[in-house]
């Protein structure tokens, strides 16, 4: 059985900087899941949506956002570009963001983990559910 094949958009710039070193491991944890991933590293504001576009051209069949909300957002206009679409690849999060985003204060903690833990990648290993892009009212 081949591995799944998964491109990670990585924000290197997200959590102050914390992101960008936790690229390789994310590459090798998937690697232990069974999934080939291609790491894509962004440059600056709106590159997350130009390299998901071009995911989404090449036909990759699964997208990680890994970043704060604004990678996260960015990834999500890349694939929606055309608008929604049956065939568009499986978007995973690795949600990695500096201490005073949205996700600590969900988590009500003043630091953020020091990396993804296994909760994270349970979208990236199968565990999908389905949410509408354009949800009825």
């Amino acid at each position: 059985m081949a591995a799944r094949r998964a491109v990670l958009v990585l924000n290197p710039a997200s959590a102050n900087g914390s992101t960008g070193k936790l690229a390789e491991g994310l590459v090798g944890d998937l690697a232990r899941l069974g999934l080939e991933a291609r790491l894509l590293r962004t440059e600056g504001p709106g590159h997350a949506t130009v390299l998901t576009r071009e995911a989404l051209q090449a036909g990759e069949e699964l997208v990680v956002a890994v970043g704060g909300d604004g990678t996260v957002n960015e990834v999500v206009n890349g694939l929606l570009e055309q608008g929604p679409s049956p065939h568009l690849p499986t978007l995973a999060v690795v949600p990695l963001t500096k201490p005073r985003g949205v996700r600590a204060r969900r988590v009500r903690d003043s630091q953020p983990p020091a990396g993804p833990s296994r909760r994270h990648y349970r979208g990236v290993a199968g565990a999908n559910r389905h949410v509408p892009a354009c949800p009825s009212r």
